[in-house]
C-alpha cells in the first residue's frame, strides 16, 4: 500500500515518466513498424506528447486512453507483440521478487 502510494506520488510530479515506460516496452519488442500503446486515464494528461515523441522517433504511432484499464496502465503493442509496461505490474513484479513465497498480486 505505501509502495503504491510512493509510487502515484511520483507519477503526479513527473507525469513524462510514461514516456519511459513506452519506451522499455518498444526496446523489449524490437523493430516495429506500427505502435498503439493503451493508456490508463491516470495518463491522460500526456496521450498527445506520448504521441507526438513516438511520431518524432519516426513509429506509426497511436496512443489511446481506455477507461477500461487501471489508471496508470501502459501496454504497448507491436506487429511482434504486446508488452505490459503497467505500474502496477511492475509493482506486483517487484513485490513478488521480494516474497517469491507469494502468489502474485492481481
Amino acid at each position: 500500500m505505501i509502495a503504491r502510494r510512493v509510487i502515484a506520488r511520483e507519477i503526479s510530479l513527473h507525469p513524462g515518466l510514461v514516456f519511459d515506460l513506452v519506451r522499455e516496452g518498444l526496446e523489449a519488442l524490437g523493430k516495429h513498424d506500427r505502435v498503439l500503446v493503451r493508456l490508463g486515464q491516470g495518463f491522460e494528461s500526456q496521450r498527445a506528447a506520448l504521441e507526438q515523441r513516438l511520431v518524432d522517433r519516426g513509429s506509426r504511432a497511436e496512443v489511446r486512453v481506455e477507461a477500461q484499464l487501471a489508471d496508470h496502465a501502459c501496454i504497448v503493442e507491436t506487429d511482434l507483440g504486446q508488452v505490459d509496461e503497467s505500474v502496477e505490474t511492475r509493482l506486483a513484479t517487484l513485490l513478488h521478487a521480494l516474497r517469491p513465497d507469494s502468489q502474485p498480486a492481481e
